[in-house]
């Protein structure tokens, strides 16, 4: 059975579709926003000017968008995904 729900002997129900589809969109979300901060900071580090003492925004902006990421991701585990495959009468 799909997920393994069967050898746990466990339904699968449509919350728990919808969460794992909404989950593997999130995902793909937060990969894409770390990519386009990765290759901001490589743009920005390959071809900053020699004098530039910016460089510690740049820690700092990556810290952010990691922390960002983490809290997003906790945070979606607190969606009541019951209530949500309800409203849209999967």
């Amino acid at each position: 059975d799909a997920f393994g729900a069967r050898a746990l002997g466990q339904k699968i129900t449509t919350d728990r579709i919808v969460m794992i589809i909404a989950f593997a969109i999130h995902f793909l979300f937060i990969v894409g926003a770390l990519a386009v901060v990765y290759a901001l900071l490589y743009h920005y580090r390959r071809y900053e000017p020699p004098e530039d003492h910016g460089s510690w925004i740049n820690s700092l902006f990556l810290t952010i968008i990691v922390g960002l990421a983490i809290v997003s991701t906790a945070l979606f585990f607190f969606v009541p995904w019951n209530e949500i495959s309800a409203l849209i009468n999967i």
